[in-house]
């Protein structure tokens, strides 16, 4: 609080961190998201398969980001592929886990963006987050979204990217699953998660918001010198 009081512009990554800062200084603050380089930004149109074939996850694979109740989802649809990029904790790794449970291990950008293309959905039932890059290529690359309301999720998707569902809750993602098997559903999905990621999270939108705040400043502290 006391930090935020003597700041000339205070910037947040989310409206929930908005909202905290207003309550504990009395300080307004200024939203300024991560970004994503254009060239992760899909060109075309995703392909839209018409079965919900393969779900994935990009992160730390550990329980405070949802991975317990993903593996439980999985044990609902074994005819999907659920597919975990990332570095496995060990109290993931001595889970029982179903055969359609697929740990990828630590992986780089070529590989995520691989998997994003012929992900049918992004699942990612994080307990608490600030702005995901994970989500944000996932919505850059066309993919459904099914996430938590915290952190930036909620701001990121909006009512129109996916479905957003109750943290540690494997039914609320099981049937996020089940409503997602539209192919109608999921195409308008598609579509409108790439034009969010073109219009507000490109590096260029973001810096260039992020320079305009920067000038601002300096402007006024020129003013009170």
């Amino acid at each position: 609080s006391r930090l935020a009081k003597l700041t000339t512009v205070n910037l947040v990554l989310n409206t929930c961190s908005e909202k905290y800062l207003k309550e504990v200084s009395g300080q307004s603050s200024i939203l300024v998201p991560n970004f994503i380089d254009e060239g992760f930004l899909i060109q075309e149109k995703k392909d839209i398969n018409k079965e919900i074939k393969k779900a994935v996850f990009v992160g730390h694979v550990k329980s405070s980001k949802g991975v317990k109740e993903i593996i439980e989802t999985a044990k609902h649809f074994s005819n999907i592929d659920f597919i975990l990029a990332g570095p496995v904790s060990r109290e993931i790794e001595l889970m029982e886990t179903p055969e359609n449970v697929i740990f990828k291990g630590p992986v780089n950008q070529s590989v995520v963006k691989e998997l994003l293309l012929t992900a049918d959905i992004f699942v990612f039932p994080t307990y608490s987050e600030g702005f995901s890059n994970a989500l944000l290529e996932a919505m850059a690359n066309g993919v459904p979204i099914i996430t938590t309301r915290v952190g930036a999720n909620q701001d990121m998707i909006e009512s129109f990217g996916g479905i957003l569902v109750r943290t540690r809750n494997t039914d609320d993602i099981v049937q996020a699953i089940l409503d997602l098997e539209d192919i109608g559903y999921r195409k308008r999905i598609s579509k409108w998660n790439i034009n969010k990621v073109n219009n507000h999270y490109t590096i260029n939108k973001v810096m260039s918001k992020l320079i305009q705040i920067y000038n601002m400043t300096c402007d006024d502290e020129a003013k009170d010198a």
